[in-house]
């Protein structure tokens, strides 16, 4: 029987639904890398290996094979799917959603709509109760969709979980992070997510040298903020390039990763995005703290001696660049940035190009000793979920279909696509990004090859074992190895898991009472680091005032918010354990 019987009454509730749609997905830029000194080869980071799935209960429907056979279903069984596709593709056509449905013996009814139009076809389809069985390529923000959840439009999948779904234990169990931030506040979960363990993208905030200036002075990599400094004063007053030029010790831009403020991480965390932490269950601001503001006494200091360009608050990264690739000569001595593609041109061609001087500096020690490396670790998203269109009774198959995708071999078809056109797998004594042995290799086909995969639509998992046993020549620099390299530097000194603000449920009042708070309170806390640093204002006169501010900004209420919602969070937790 159909579970619509709520569709009279969503008509009358669409005008207030539509704003709570937030990105699912991280999307990661395009990156680059590499070292001018081989570096060799480094063991990859243990990782816990996925424990075997518990044996699910006996009560398998008739028209269902049992778990761990493949195909799903010994009879048809359609669903219907909504997703947005890209140009050039067409699901009902696409190679590997075909063989999905030769693997899975489940067809699918695709409802599909140009990407960009997704979100508007999606909330018509959310306000009116007119949805297929399942939606995927992401419903939403968790605010998004427990709303639909209270709703009944979207259906929990908690009960099917232990009898259904081997693949999203196993991740579960492998990342107890994920799970936890999948239960909603009425202590069910609600969707499959999509998760990508992109090793160097968790600890993001890198800061990175050109080493031949270093060379040429005779300098050793600096290891502690005053030794960092010590490097600056050389690269401005030794000539480092020999021509007698004008040169820039340190510039950054104003965006994400780029700003001069990792610095203050020699001080107290700090993550760029909201500097917000969780120290021993306490949500915490740390820019409003006295480390906070030695950290910019410091970034004063760069300033005041011409060692860090004042720029760096107000330009963009294309600006940035524009320095990077100075044309004859290097000018920029240290930028920050995730790759170094954000300020100067790569081409893994040309190893011998200015790009493959640039190394990263370790976690750089603070004047009490304190060090630590950013830390972003995978969260929880809501890539497909399934409605209350779709009969009770296929229930199982819906969710068994949709944990299928989880495997490492659905993941790799589904987002690189078919085998041997975009991918193949390795050959024996291949090396992997980590250098050990390979899985698989991108091919690059001489011609645009379309409508062969499926791109990030569908829930996967690319486990950490998975994305750095990806093939790479290491008798060259790469963008991965170089990335991967330069990160397992930052991995002794990783921020803990614990201290990092989770996400974080509201309800609807206070998600908008956020996010006046933290646009209000971060713009002015990122515009305060730039006239700090700058010497717009003082440091030692205009502090006070600057705390003050933050207090009739809201700063304790934003922080009341969070607090009860993060204890919300470890109640559910608990109560689920």
């Amino acid at each position: 029987m159909k579970r619509n019987a709520f569709k009279l009454a969503m008509a009358c509730i669409a005008l207030v639904v539509i704003m709570l749609a937030i990105p699912a997905c991280r999307t990661e830029e395009e990156v680059p890398v590499a070292p001018a000194t081989p570096v060799p080869a480094t063991p990859a980071p243990e990782a816990t290996a996925p424990p075997d799935a518990p044996e699910p209960d006996s009560g398998i429907p008739a028209f269902m094979n049992p778990i761990g056979d493949l195909p799903i279903v010994n009879e048809p069984v359609t669903l219907s799917v909504f997703t947005g596709n890209l140009s050039g593709h067409d699901y009902t056509t696409n190679l590997a959603t075909g063989w999905f449905e030769e693997r899975t013996g489940v067809l699918v009814d695709w409802v599909q709509v140009p990407d960009v139009d997704r979100e508007t076809r999606l909330n018509l389809m959310l306000a009116t109760g007119d949805v297929p069985d399942i939606i995927v390529g992401g419903a939403g923000g968790h605010a998004r969709v427990f709303f639909y959840a209270q709703l009944g439009l979207f259906v929990p999948i908690s009960d099917y979980i232990n009898d259904f779904a081997p693949e999203l234990q196993r991740l579960f169990a492998t990342h107890p992070n994920i799970h936890d931030d999948m239960i909603m506040p009425d202590g069910k979960i609600y969707a499959f997510p999509a998760v990508d363990d992109c090793f160097h993208c968790t600890m993001g905030e890198k800061l990175w040298i050109y080493t031949p200036w270093l060379e040429n002075l005779g300098l050793e990599m600096p290891r502690t903020i005053e030794e960092f400094y010590d490097v600056l004063v050389a690269f401005r007053d030794g000539d480092p390039n020999g021509d007698g030029g004008e040169v820039i010790p340190f510039m950054g831009a104003n965006g994400a990763r780029n700003r001069p403020e990792i610095l203050i991480s020699s001080w107290i965390p700090n993550n760029q995005g909201n500097r917000i932490i969780v120290e021993n269950g306490v949500v915490t601001p740390v820019f409003n703290t006295p480390e906070w503001r030695d950290g910019l006494r410091f970034m004063r200091r760069l300033v005041d001696e011409d060692l860090l360009a004042s720029e760096s608050f107000v330009q963009d990264r294309a600006s940035l660049q524009h320095f990077g690739n100075n044309p004859d000569v290097n000018i920029v001595g240290v930028a920050p940035a995730l790759w170094i593609s954000n300020f100067v041109v790569f081409n893994v061609a040309e190893q011998d190009g200015r790009w493959n001087n640039w190394r990263m500096i370790p976690p750089l020690v603070g004047p009490d000793g304190f060090v630590t490396a950013t830390y972003s670790p995978l969260r929880g998203n809501n890539i497909a979920v399934i409605t209350s269109t779709l009969p009770e009774e296929l229930m199982p198959v819906a969710v068994r279909w949709l944990d299928n995708f989880l495997t490492q071999e659905s993941s790799l078809i589904a987002i690189q696509g078919y085998p041997d056109i975009l991918w193949r797998y390795s050959d024996p004594g291949e090396v992997g990004i980590h250098g050990g042995p390979a899985l698989w290799e991108r091919i690059v086909p001489p011609e645009p090859v379309e409508n062969v995969r499926m791109h990030q639509i569908m829930p996967n998992w690319r486990s950490h074992d998975f994305r750095l046993s990806e093939r790479a020549n290491r008798t060259i620099v790469e963008q991965e190895t170089l990335l991967f390299d330069m990160s397992m530097i930052q991995l002794p000194y990783r921020q803990p898991i614990e201290q990092v603000l989770p996400i974080l449920i509201f309800d609807e009042a206070q998600t908008a009472e956020m996010v006046d708070l933290e646009v209000t309170i971060n713009t002015f806390v990122i515009e305060n680091i730039a006239r700090f640093s700058v010497g717009d204002i003082c440091i030692e006169d205009d502090w006070d005032w600057y705390v003050r501010e933050l207090e009739v900004m809201g700063l304790n209420r934003m922080i009341e918010i969070l607090q009860t919602a993060f204890d919300e969070r470890q109640a559910r937790i608990a109560a689920a354990s």
